[in-house]
C-alpha cells in the first residue's frame, strides 16, 4: 500500500480520466489516493510520507510547490503535461521551454509524453533526456470505448435535447474571464520572461484576426440550416459574452460550457474546429472534423494545430464548409485519413487503455509504507480535514473549479468501478474539492 496524488487543476479537462486511474490505483492496486484541487497538494504534500505524485508540468512553480517536496520525503514523480501537444511548436520555444525547470527535469523520475511530437520536441532539454517516456496521457480513455460507456447518459440526453447539432469550439481565448489577465510568471529569467511574454501577445492579437475569419465562415452556415442547432462552446478559462454579443440574434446557436468536451464530441454530428485541440480529440473518438483554414498562408504551425493533417475537410469560405457538411451526410464517405500517424503522435496502446498503462508503472514506482507510516497517514488526512487554516489558503478558483457535489463525484466512482469491473473502492471527502479513495 502507498500513497498517490492525483492534483488536477481544471476540473473539466482532468479530473474524470484521473478519477479512472485513482479507481484503478485504489481497487486494483491497493493504493489510498487523494484527488482534487490542484492548490490543496501545496499544503497537504509538506506533511505526508514518502508519496507518489502525477504532475501536470516540470515548470518551476511545480518544482518549488509540489515537486522539490515531494522528492524530499523520498517519494516518486511522473510529470504528464496537460496543455498537450497541439500548439507545440519551434514558433513557441520560449513559451514551452520555459515549461521545465532544470532543477526539475533533473529530479522527476518520469516525463510522460503524449507521442513521437513531445518526445522529439523536449529531447533538446538535456537534463530531460533520460526521463522521457512515451506514455499517452489519461484523457484518451475518455474518447474510447471506455469514455463512450461512461458519457452514454450525457450523450443521449444531449442528442434528444439538440438533435443532429454541430459543435463549434473557441480556442482563441482572447478575453480571459479575469480581467486584465496576464499569463503566469514561472520564475523564469528576466530575458526569457520578456520572449514568452511577447510570444503571449503575438498569439492573442493573430486569435483576434483568426476568430473573426472563423465566425464570418461559420455565421453563413447558421443562416442557411436554422433547423440545425449550433453548440458553441467557449474555451475554459475564456469570458462567453463575446460570443453571445456575436450570435445572439441566432436562435439555433447555443453557447454553451458544460461538462466535459468529451460527451459533446460523441454525440455531435460535426466538429467545426481552426487548430483546436478537440480536432485531434474528435478524430480520436471517430467524429469527423472541419478545418477552417487561414486566409493567411503563412500563418505559424503553432495556431494551425494538428488535426488537419488527418481530416479530408479543410475549408475557407462559407461555400466549402457547406460542401463538407454535405459530404459528412453521405456515409460511405471517409472522413479520416493518416490515422496511424496520429496514434503515434497520441500514443495510443492497442491492447490496453492509457490508465490501466499509467497505473501499472505508478504502481512499481509508488514507495510502500509501513504500518506507522499507515497510521500517521490517517492522523494527517484527519488534521487536514480539521485544519482551519485550509480554509483561508486554499481559495477554490470557480473558473477552474466548478465544486462538484460529493453525491456527483460518488456517482462517478461507481460507475468507472462497474465499466473496468472492480470493486468500487472506499470514498470519502477530505476538505472542499478534495477527495481520498482507498482500497474497499
Amino acid at each position: 500500500m502507498g500513497i498517490n496524488l492525483l492534483p488536477c487543476e481544471i476540473f473539466h479537462r482532468e479530473f474524470d480520466a484521473k478519477l479512472l486511474l485513482a479507481c484503478r490505483l485504489a481497487s486494483q492496486y491497493h493504493h489510498n489516493v487523494i484527488i482534487g484541487y490542484d492548490k490543496h497538494f501545496n499544503h497537504l504534500i509538506l506533511n505526508l510520507p514518502s508519496s507518489f505524485l502525477l504532475e501536470k508540468s516540470c515548470s518551476r512553480i511545480m518544482w518549488e510547490g509540489r515537486i522539490k517536496p515531494c522528492k524530499e520525503r523520498g517519494g516518486s514523480v511522473i510529470v504528464s503535461d496537460e496543455e498537450g501537444i497541439n500548439n507545440l511548436h519551434i514558433d513557441a520555444e520560449a513559451t514551452w521551454i520555459n515549461r521545465v525547470d532544470p532543477k526539475g527535469a533533473k529530479c522527476i523520475d518520469i516525463y510522460a509524453c503524449w507521442g513521437s511530437y513531445d518526445y522529439e520536441f523536449f529531447s533538446k532539454i538535456p537534463e530531460l533526456t533520460s526521463k522521457l517516456q512515451i506514455l499517452g496521457n489519461c484523457r484518451l480513455d475518455l474518447l474510447g470505448e471506455l469514455g463512450k460507456e461512461f458519457y452514454a447518459a450525457e450523450t443521449e440526453g444531449m442528442k434528444d435535447l439538440f438533435g443532429s447539432f454541430i459543435l463549434c469550439n473557441d480556442n482563441f481565448s482572447i478575453e480571459n474571464r479575469k480581467p486584465n489577465y496576464l499569463p503566469p510568471d514561472l520564475g523564469i529569467d528576466k530575458i526569457s520572461n520578456i520572449k514568452a511574454a511577447k510570444e503571449f501577445a503575438s498569439v492573442q492579437q493573430k486569435n483576434k484576426i483568426r476568430r473573426e475569419n472563423y465566425c464570418e465562415i461559420i455565421e453563413g452556415l447558421i443562416s442557411i440550416e436554422p433547423a440545425t442547432s449550433f453548440i458553441l462552446r467557449p474555451h475554459p478559462v475564456a469570458d462567453p459574452r463575446w460570443w453571445n454579443d456575436r450570435f445572439w440574434k441566432s436562435r439555433n446557436v447555443h453557447v454553451i460550457y458544460h461538462l466535459n468536451v468529451e460527451p459533446w464530441i460523441h454525440s455531435a454530428k460535426a466538429l467545426i474546429s481552426m487548430g483546436c485541440t478537440t480536432g485531434m480529440q474528435s478524430i480520436m473518438a471517430g467524429t469527423p472534423v472541419i478545418e477552417i483554414q487561414s486566409k493567411n498562408e503563412l500563418e505559424s504551425a503553432r495556431l494551425t494545430g494538428l488535426a488537419k493533417q488527418f481530416t479530408p475537410y479543410h475549408v475557407k469560405t462559407t461555400e466549402e464548409l457547406i460542401e463538407s457538411i454535405n459530404s459528412i451526410d453521405v456515409a460511405e464517405k471517409d472522413h479520416f485519413t493518416d490515422l496511424g500517424k496520429l496514434q503515434d503522435l497520441w500514443f495510443a496502446p492497442y491492447k490496453d487503455s492509457t490508465t490501466s498503462n499509467f497505473s501499472k508503472i505508478i504502481d512499481k514506482i509508488t514507495p510502500k509504507l509501513d504500518k506507522n507510516q499507515e497510521k500517521k497517514f490517517s492522523s494527517i488526512i484527519r488534521a487536514y480535514a480539521l485544519e482551519p487554516k485550509v480554509k483561508t489558503e486554499v481559495h477554490l478558483d470557480p473558473i477552474k473549479w466548478p465544486s462538484p457535489d460529493f453525491y456527483d463525484v460518488h456517482a462517478k466512482i461507481k460507475r468507472w468501478s462497474t465499466i473496468i469491473g472492480t470493486k468500487p473502492p472506499t470514498f470519502k471527502k477530505i476538505s472542499h474539492g478534495l477527495y481520498l479513495l482507498s482500497p474497499g
